[in-house]
């Protein structure tokens, strides 16, 4: 229980924590297991011996249950939109997609935090932030540009010389 529950708090806390959180479960799986596959091993029935366990370890030790749980529970199913955004958000990052930039001039771009280290590898410019711990002035000033008004945006780039 407290592994589960520092699992599910490290997910409130950032998305980031997923993989971290995903470990934590893993002894709560392992319990679950260790305590229904005795149980169905001391059953009478040869069925539900076999067919008992095998559907213990594949929904609890495979995590089959937690993909099946989200291709058929309507938990926050994406729209159409929301699909052909994600999907251009992940093409987004990838050298195919950003060496065009190199077209350009050397500027700087103002774009999200988690781009930053592929823009400045990839491409020949700079980037106003990155998700690194002693750039928290920036990260701060790409979050409010992004989240604040047009001029409050143009404002922010301006301050650090951005012109894409």
């Amino acid at each position: 229980l407290l592994f589960v529950t520092g699992a599910a708090l490290l997910l409130l806390w950032q998305a980031r924590a997923g993989p971290a959180a995903q470990m934590l479960a893993v002894p709560g799986a392992v319990a679950l297991a260790w305590l229904l596959i005795p149980y169905l091993q001391a059953q009478r029935s040869p069925l539900v011996r076999v067919l008992g366990t095998v559907a213990v370890i594949l929904l609890v030790g495979s995590g089959l249950f937690a993909g099946l749980a989200i291709r058929f529970l309507p938990i926050d199913r994406p729209t159409k939109r929301v699909q052909i955004i994600d999907r251009a958000s992940g093409s987004c990052p990838t050298m195919t997609a950003l060496s065009p930039l190199n077209r350009y001039p050397a500027q700087t771009i103002f774009s999200f935090v988690d781009l930053g280290p592929r823009i400045i590898t990839i491409t020949h410019h700079n980037a106003v932030a990155g998700p690194y711990h002693r750039n928290g002035d920036a990260i701060l000033d790409v979050q409010h540009a992004f989240s604040g008004t047009p001029e409050n945006f143009r404002a922010i780039a301006k301050r650090h010389g951005a012109t894409m």
